[in-house]
């Protein structure tokens, strides 16, 4: 029996991406943040010290405690200043400069590439200019291993974010053969590999999710907007107000289940969405209002993975992972490892073979 089709779930920001020039975050900063929510260490008393090993968003075991959750129990602190600067001379996080300046040389565009990129449009559009990756290296090792491996795969990118834009320009440029860094990569259609190209001209392959009915109010139903990256205004503030009638009107087609949406992007290529950031948040941010997906365990042709950082240790978080056939949520111990991934920045950041590893051991489980 042959390789089975995969359909990869892709979150955007601190998975595939690190800084995030939406909202002003630079490369640096992104660094810092990634490092607060990976090193661990002990506490005495009020201090916290790092234990001098290295940074992961995997416990290490008992009596260690995560940075970020030593703020977040100690409301006191300054946890922006901590988290933006953590690195920085007199932080707490000081002696993990090393692996701050690792992941910065990992980001770092070549000399030669940077200066290829210069005066560029899509590069620019991108931010490539400044001279740091937007989309990381792991994940383009990834789309050349699993070409190499003639592997039948489609890719969904999922994100509340309003960065679909930038990452199809890179993503189609890459595509292309376009981009300095991978001159040889073609899957734009005119080889064996795969047409990724993500194609925001086409509604049939972008859209947004939806909860709550007309009014945007309850936690179901789903449905997905086709064609629609814009968002009503004021969505993602207090009381989250999101109706139906702003997507309905803009709309090319609307997809009004799970069952509907899984069906639209079985298939290759490469689709995008941005999810719904105001059901989850009235929900508490709780799982079950996350970023749908529906897996049939016992389909062993078609295999669906979704890669996200907002994974926790314990808990899907921001997924919302479905039984398709029952439509009950999936055991968490049940998914991890196998349909679902908890990424880890750090590591997608300076180990260009992550993507592939991760994804090996879903298929191995």
């Amino acid at each position: 029996m042959g390789n089975p089709h995969l359909e990869l779930h892709f979150d955007v920001n601190k998975t595939v991406l690190v800084d995030d020039k939406v909202q002003g975050i630079d490369p640096e900063t992104a660094c810092n943040q990634i490092l607060y929510w990976s090193s661990w260490g002990t506490v005495d008393g009020d201090v916290w010290r790092w234990d001098g090993r290295a940074p992961t968003v995997d416990r290490y075991g008992p009596g260690t405690t995560l940075f970020g959750d030593f703020v977040d129990a100690r409301p006191e602190l300054d946890k922006r200043a901590l988290k933006n600067g953590f690195t920085s001379p007199g932080y707490p996080g000081e002696r993990l400069r090393v692996h701050y300046e690792m992941m910065l040389r990992a980001l770092a565009l070549s000399p030669a590439d940077k200066a290829a990129l210069e005066g560029v449009a899509w590069a620019e559009e991108v931010g490539l200019h400044r001279g740091v990756v937007r989309l990381l290296p792991s994940f383009f090792a990834l789309l050349q291993w699993l070409s190499d491996e003639r592997q039948d795969f489609a890719l969904v990118f999922r994100t509340f974010g309003a960065d679909l834009p930038e990452v199809a320009a890179e993503l189609n440029a890459f595509c292309r053969g376009d981009h300095p860094s991978y001159p040889s990569a073609r899957f734009d259609g005119t080889t064996a590999a795969p047409d990724l190209r993500l194609d925001l001209n086409n509604p049939e392959r972008f859209g947004s999710m939806h909860r709550g009915g007309e009014a945007g109010t309850k936690g179901e139903p789903l449905c997905v907007a086709l064609g629609v990256l814009d968002a009503p205004r004021g969505r993602d503030q207090p009381p989250y107000q999101n109706p139906l009638a702003f997507y309905a009107k803009r709309a090319g087609n609307l997809l009004d289940s799970r069952r509907a949406f899984h069906a639209h992007i079985r298939g290759g290529g490469t689709f995008a969405f941005r999810d719904d950031y105001s059901g989850w948040a009235r929900a508490g941010f709780e799982g079950p209002a996350g970023k749908p997906m529906c897996v049939d365990t016992h389909d062993t042709q078609n295999v669906r993975v979704f890669f996200d950082d907002n994974v926790r240790e314990d808990a899907a978080n921001i997924v919302d992972l479905r039984d398709a056939t029952s439509g009950d949520a999936i055991a968490f111990e049940d998914a991890i490892g196998r349909c679902l991934v908890r990424v880890d920045p750090y590591r997608a950041v300076t180990d260009e073979r992550y993507f592939i590893d991760a994804l090996s051991h879903c298929l191995r489980s």
